[in-house]
């Protein structure tokens, strides 16, 4: 049982409540929930759906915009070491890849690409806070620190 004060009773469903399901507890440092993967992703997935939204031609042919576009590229050359040539503008293929990476990649392959995008230059202003807000609600062992993400010793080091 968690006696955490932190969580309160709109935050828990039925079934946990009744101790049907497990109550919530902080991550263990190396661990990323599918809730927190799947929320992360979400907050990368939406602009770039509302691009392919907005583009005049069919999604398979909808093409990054920037920042995106100069971001993923930034990620392409220095972080995957791979030419800038080779780099797919193509909307669709990186929602696949990314969504790739939050879904069966490790969590420091996750964490190392959120640490990038916080730290870009283009990134839009809302995201830095709202990448730390999730790690926080999800009670992963990281929280955003100075635009680098740090694991927490302990529940009492916040």
């Amino acid at each position: 049982m968690n006696d955490s004060p932190e969580i309160n009773r709109r935050s828990l469903s039925f079934a946990q409540v009744e101790g049907d399901e497990p109550l919530p507890s902080q991550l263990a440092l190396r661990q990323l929930s599918q809730e927190v993967r799947a929320k992360l992703w979400a907050l990368i997935w939406e602009p770039l759906k509302q691009m392919q939204r907005n583009s005049q031609v069919s999604d398979d042919y909808a093409r990054l915009s920037d920042p995106w576009q100069s971001i993923f590229m930034r990620w392409h050359i220095n972080v995957l070491h791979k030419f800038p040539d080779d780099f797919d503008i193509k909307i669709a293929s990186h929602i696949k890849a990314k969504r790739r990476l939050f879904e069966t990649g490790s969590y420091s392959e996750v964490l190392t690409f959120v640490e990038f995008l916080v730290r870009d230059r283009q990134i839009p202003s809302a995201y830095p806070r709202a990448f730390n807000v999730l790690l926080e609600q999800c009670r992963t062992a990281y929280r955003l620190i100075d635009l680098s993400i740090m694991p927490l010793a302990s529940r009492r080091m916040r």
